[in-house]
């Protein structure tokens, strides 16, 4: 055997394309933990009696969001992470840091339209599936993400959220000028004169004294 002879070379592997994310080499595959999620702009929030209410002018609806649901929402900003949600969420609601629980807040609020649904996972676990693999108890239970949806007459989303007032309408015309009223008496002669009514009655005159009898013709 020719020990010149050339060995066949082996089939290169295939192999992943990796970037550069961050401080480190990762898959070119996104990562469901580290996407990041935006909110859907033009939405107005404020909060009230513990909860968050984020009205969507375009819809016309407020929606409630409980205080895990708001502490997520409030980092769909487009930069911070999964985890960075689970952390927020974990020390203002006391649930454990699971990124299952952002998933369910994640999906909420993209049923409410305040994400764009192109951004959330389709595959959330439901309610009932979290309770069971968290082992969460019947009260810890209503600390999960809740999001509530409610229609708002625009008249009230204007007094409730800042900048969000209408148009000042113009102003009405001027009505027509009153007639003049009449000029005050002077004096108490002239109120007698206008108003007669007003003086005091004369009293009743006395009986006339009837003619004496003649006397008797002198002798």
């Amino acid at each position: 055997m020719n020990a010149n002879r050339r060995q066949p070379l082996d089939r290169p592997r295939a192999s992943r394309t990796l970037g550069v994310t961050g401080c480190g080499l990762s898959s070119s595959e996104p990562d469901a933990s580290v996407m990041s999620v935006r909110r859907v702009p033009g939405l107005l929030s404020e909060g009230i009696d513990g909860d968050l209410v984020v009205f969507n002018p375009a819809t016309s609806e407020a929606h409630a969001l409980n205080g895990a649901a708001a502490a997520v929402f409030a980092l769909c900003d487009g930069t911070s992470s999964r985890e960075r949600m689970a952390e927020s969420l974990s020390s203002r609601s006391g649930l454990p840091v699971d990124l299952d629980v952002v998933a369910l807040a994640l999906a909420a609020l993209r049923g409410a339209g305040l994400l764009p649904g192109a951004d959330v996972p389709q595959d959330a676990l439901n309610r009932r599936a979290l309770i069971r693999k968290l082992g969460l108890t019947v009260m810890a239970a209503t600390a999960l993400p809740v999001v509530e949806t409610m229609l708002a007459r625009p008249a009230d989303a204007q007094g409730s959220f800042p900048g969000c007032s209408g148009p000042q309408g113009t102003q009405g015309p001027q009505g027509p000028q009153g007639a003049q009223g009449p000029q005050g008496a002077q004096g108490a002669e002239t109120l007698r004169r206008a108003r007669p009514e007003l003086e005091c009655p004369t009293g009743p005159q006395g009986p006339q004294c009837g003619q004496g009898l003649t006397g008797p013709p002198g002798a």
